[in-house]
């Protein structure tokens, strides 16, 4: 069976917020508010489709305007369109396989894949739709946006591009470890 669990929050309490600041960067580029979550209980829903041939992996999740969710099932290199009660109502291949996501606007979100690529979906009345496509000279594994601009993350490093695909920026770099820039703070 293809499962996905959602969870129910019933506390959420601030602990700290963090901010963190490096000469050159913009303030507030890497800031985060840590949170203490208490889960009450659990659903399981189903997420695959007729045409999945593995076992479901969901490895992103955006929430729409319509509160509808965007997911993506890295096994079966899909993005898809979940409503309110968690069934999936839409759903397109990708032609790689998915790492991250993020939410762009009320109707168009970013995905990464393994590759050089960013692939951008819109949401548009229940359905998914191929918008477009970025190929970036380095890895991606890792993806935000914030303020009109998407940060990647690499193996190594974490850059700032415009909506465009245009390099605005290396902010990280630390070669001496193959996995740095996964955990960099986007």
């Amino acid at each position: 069976m293809h499962t996905r669990e959602v969870k129910q929050t019933s506390e959420v309490k601030q602990t700290s917020e963090v901010k963190q600041t490096s000469e050159g960067y913009r303030s507030n580029l890497m800031s985060y508010q840590k949170h203490v979550i208490r889960f009450k209980s659990s659903m399981t829903y189903t997420v695959k489709v007729k045409s999945d041939e593995k076992t479901c992996c969901v490895s992103g999740i955006c929430e729409t305007v319509a509160l509808d969710l965007v997911i993506t099932d890295r096994r079966n290199k899909k993005v898809k369109l979940l409503d309110q009660t968690y069934k999936v109502v839409a759903h397109c291949d990708l032609s790689g396989i998915p790492w991250s996501m993020c939410s762009i606007n009320s109707n168009l979100v970013a995905i990464v894949y393994r590759g050089e690529y960013i692939h951008f979906i819109s949401v548009t009345k229940g359905q998914l739709e191929k918008d477009k496509q970025l190929k970036l000279s380095h890895p991606c594994i890792g993806i935000a946006h914030e303020h009109g601009n998407v940060y990647i993350t690499s193996d190594t490093a974490l850059y700032q591009y415009t909506l465009d695909g245009t390099l605005v920026s290396k902010l990280y770099e630390d070669k001496s470890c193959d996995f740095a820039g996964r955990y960099a703070p986007i």
